[in-house]
């Protein structure tokens, strides 16, 4: 939960952001491979992750007491996340595994859509300022986890041994 106080021109807000989902992750790309030999065989490549949608919900209280709550979907844009994959062999049998990964940008916000389509602007911008503030290098680790946990996965079923001479 992520809770800001904030000041504009119209008063104070206290905006809280709750149980954040990755809804989805979309246009996924590959870059080059690059590949090391022996003894362990290794390939780095990276990930960009074109489309995240994250969701969230807000409330928020102004200073008259008044709260708006909702939801909210955000679109994160181009997440660069480097990864290396090794391979090696040990009694005959080639083990492959996700040796590191980590995220080298984080991309950016590209939209956001409210629930409530009567917000107001200025707290519509109110809220949207606190995810800016919220939106770091953990949350974007987080959204390269869901892929990771998904490349260790594929890489499990690889034969490695059938294409290693």
């Amino acid at each position: 939960m992520l809770v800001a106080p904030l000041n504009d021109n119209e008063g104070t807000y206290d905006i809280y952001l709750k149980n954040g989902l990755i809804k989805s992750l979309g246009n996924i790309s590959v870059g080059k491979a690059t590949y090391i030999d022996q003894p362990i065989y290794r390939v780095a490549s990276s990930f960009l992750i074109g489309n995240v949608l994250l969701t969230y919900d807000y409330q928020l209280q102004d200073i008259q007491g008044r709260v708006y709550e909702g939801s909210l979907e955000v679109e994160i844009a181009n997440i660069k996340a480097p990864v290396q994959v090794r391979s090696y062999e040990d009694k005959s049998v080639y083990i492959t595994d996700l040796e590191k990964y980590s995220v080298s940008d984080l991309g950016s916000e590209t939209g956001v859509k409210f629930s409530d389509q009567y917000l107001t602007d200025i707290i519509g911008l109110q809220i949207e300022k606190v995810f800016q503030i919220h939106y770091n290098l953990s949350v974007a680790e987080k959204i390269v986890n869901v892929l990771a946990s998904r490349i260790s996965e594929a890489i499990k079923v690889v034969s490695f041994d059938k294409y290693v001479q």
